[in-house]
Formats: structure tokens, C-alpha cells, sequence
């Protein structure tokens, strides 16, 4: 099974994000159930291994706190390339990237290797098989340039399966594990 882990984004959250979604020839739109933060993707696992995550992820004690989605963009970011992926970025956040570290130290100690990349937290919003630039991206980026929605409360992560179909992934919720109490504590 291939799985990652993710935080949840609340349905009021995802409400705002679907009015983002408009008509971009060749744009397939990640469906809102499916909104995620990845925190680690893990890849390929058996039954055992899975089960060996799951009691590991159990472990990772982090606090709840406040999260932010802000800011609109594509990958790749060059000019010379056209897009393939559009995105919703998160504002600054220590204790995300404190999660973050948590979650790729206790998979770490399974033989779980942590990305040889920087943490670059960011929702995907959309992908696109085409190999010409958009206008239609152009303009969708120039008319969100300020975009930012109100904070949301992070009180759990997820162990996630990505089952890949031609329709695109689907996902099944494997486990939720809780954050501790509250910052404001």
C-alpha cells in the first residue's frame, strides 16, 4: 500500500478554497474531500510495515495550534516552463514545520528515510497536462495575488492510503492521531 501522512483541511476552509476553482482547459481539480497537507509522503509499504507506522506515529506528541493557507502559485515557478501544478501556500508556521520534523523523526527510527528536499508545505489545488503556458493560469494568479483565508484550528493528523486509478488518487483514512491540548495553554 502507498501511504502518507497529512493534516486535514476543515470543510468551512475547503468551502472557500472550491471558489478558487474555475474553468482552465486541461486543469484537473483535486476534489475537496481530497485537500490535504502532506507532512510526509512514505511511499510502497507491506501490512507489517504499516502497522509498524501506525505505532510509531502514536508516539509523536506535538500541541495543536493555528494554521494559515496564504498565497497562490505553480510549480514549476520559472517562466520558461509552463505550469503543472497550482497551489495555496501556508503562512509562516513553527509549529507545523515542528510536526513535520516529529512525524519524519519517528519514521525515521523504522528505516524510513526523511526527504532529501527542504519541507515546502502547500496544498495542491490542480494539475495540468499541458505543455503550453495559460493565459488562464496568468490571470487566475494575478486576480488572487493577496489571497489568504482565515486561520484554522490543527488538532489531529492522518495516516493516509493513495490508492492510484486513472480518475486520479483515492484516498482512504487509515488513523488519526490527536495534537495535545491547546498553544494558548
Amino acid at each position: 500500500m502507498r501511504l502518507f501522512t497529512a493534516v486535514p483541511i476543515p470543510q468551512p476552509i475547503q468551502d472557500l478554497l472550491h471558489k478558487l476553482y474555475t474553468n482552465i482547459p486541461t486543469a484537473r481539480w483535486v476534489d475537496m474531500a481530497n485537500l490535504h497537507l502532506t507532512l510526509k509522503f512514505i511511499g510502497e509499504v507491506d501490512d507489517t510495515q504499516a502497522s509498524g507506522i501506525n505505532t510509531m506515529l502514536r508516539t509523536v506528541q506535538s500541541p495543536a495550534f493555528d494554521l494559515q493557507l496564504k498565497g497562490i502559485g505553480v510549480f514549476p515557478q520559472s517562466k520558461r516552463k509552463p505550469p503543472r501544478v497550482l497551489w495555496v501556500g501556508i503562512s509562516k508556521s513553527p509549529e507545523l514545520f515542528t510536526l513535520q520534523k516529529k512525524v519524519e523523526a519517528a519514521l525515521a527510527t523504522l528505516g524510513i528515510l526523511p526527504e532529501d528536499r527542504p519541507f515546502s508545505p502547500h496544498l495542491t489545488l490542480a494539475r495540468f497536462k499541458t505543455q503550453k503556458p495559460l493565459m488562464e493560469v496568468e490571470r487566475l494568479l494575478t486576480r488572487h495575488a493577496d489571497f489568504q483565508l482565515p486561520p484554522f484550528r490543527v488538532t489531529h493528523f492522518q495516516l493516509i492510503q493513495s490508492q492510484l486509478t486513472p480518475q486520479g488518487a483515492r484516498y482512504t483514512l487509515l488513523a488519526q492521531y490527536p495534537l495535545q491540548g491547546d498553544t494558548d495553554e
